[in-house]
């Protein structure tokens, strides 16, 4: 008739692990995915580029802008990465985690647009020294990429073409500095084909 205290207390126990199991499920389930971004991408800095971007720089000597800008090269937000006279960078970075529904082995190719503002090393008309990483994980992660430019326009927007690189199946850092000057960076996209 009545059930031990011990009894009860076990399979209200199991109830409850068994409920609290389903739950981190769904909610594993439901979370997962939404961080996942889908190739090929472009980030055009567009929307709020600092929820995607972190900004690095030295108080003082550089400076990081993520905004509106009237000479945009697509709607009307860029990267502004101002190294001034400094030997340190300024320097932006974002963390992306590839949606893998379906994994293909594939090939991606970076480009992005860049346009100095102004160089200051050995005179203002001085290239802009760019540098863009990418690292296996987080910001601290192996380099497993690096390609290197000098923008030298100021009066229009030039594309780079960074390189190629295996379809990440993995969480990768894009880090981008600047060096030497001012510069502008927009429209950076990763396109990705599959192997002939």
């Amino acid at each position: 008739m009545f059930q031990p205290l011990r009894t009860r207390a076990v399979r209200w126990a199991a109830a409850a692990t068994a409920v609290l199991a389903l739950a981190g499920v769904g909610l594993v389930a439901a979370t997962g995915p939404a961080y996942a971004v889908p190739f090929p991408f472009t980030d055009d800095f567009e929307g709020t580029p600092a929820d995607r971007w972190v900004a690095d720089a030295v108080a003082g000597q550089t400076a990081v802008r993520l905004g509106n800008h009237p000479n945009a090269r697509s709607v009307s937000k860029v990267a502004s990465l101002d190294a001034g006279h400094a030997s340190t960078s300024a320097r932006i970075y974002r963390t992306v985690t590839p949606d893998i529904t379906t994994p293909v082995p594939v090939n991606c190719t970076i480009t992005v647009y860049g346009r100095r503002v102004l160089g200051v090393l050995p005179t203002e008309t001085a290239s802009v020294h760019v540098y863009l990483k990418i690292r296996a994980g987080g910001a601290t992660g192996p380099v497993i990429l690096t390609k290197g430019k000098e923008f030298t326009a100021t009066t229009s927007w030039t594309r780079w073409d960074v390189g190629n690189l295996s379809y990440p199946s993995y969480t990768f850092t894009i880090d981008i500095a600047a060096y030497y000057g001012k510069v502008m960076l927009d429209d950076l996209t990763f396109r990705c084909v599959g192997f002939p």
